[in-house]
């Protein structure tokens, strides 16, 4: 048999050009979906305390999910004085196992929402951070809210 160097069988052990290019590019899709936040993430336990910003998302393990869809701060100052204290007004969207979805808000200010059953979920709006005028806010630190998520309890 002979063979010319453009028809010489490709040597099953080392990589030809073309598997070499299909395998950076599935690498790469893969880092793409995982810098973008498309690949199925673990699901928490209940309870949990969770820190989401604004577009992060976290799945929970009862089958539903919590998204952060905008932060509103309006809360004073540190080392300010203000008419009242303001409120922070956190909306997210609740996704259940069933596909029922719901938007709603959470608030700082007690005279407001700060907590939600949903599907077996209990959410609660602890914090967020950082406060206005704290050393943080001013280097620019994006907004984070602290929830407490539960059970619903059945009474």
């Amino acid at each position: 048999m002979i063979l010319d160097r453009y028809s010489h069988p490709a040597d099953p052990l080392k990589p030809s050009g073309s598997r070499i290019g299909y395998v950076m590019l599935l690498i790469l899709g893969l880092l793409g979906l995982a810098l973008t936040g498309c690949l199925p993430s673990r699901a928490l336990g209940l309870p949990a305390n969770v820190s989401l910003r604004v577009g992060q998302k976290v799945n929970f393990n009862n089958g539903s999910s919590l998204k952060v869809l905008t932060i509103e701060d309006s809360r004073c100052p540190l080392n300010t004085r203000c008419i009242s204290a303001g409120n922070v007004k956190v909306l997210v969207e609740l996704s259940g196992k069933d596909g029922q979805i719901l938007q709603t808000s959470l608030n700082s200010d007690p005279r407001y929402k700060q907590s939600l059953n949903f599907e077996n979920l209990r959410l609660e709006l602890k914090d967020v951070l950082p406060y206005p005028g704290s050393p943080e806010a001013l280097k620019g630190d994006k907004a984070q809210a602290q929830f407490l998520a539960d059970k619903e309890e059945l009474n």
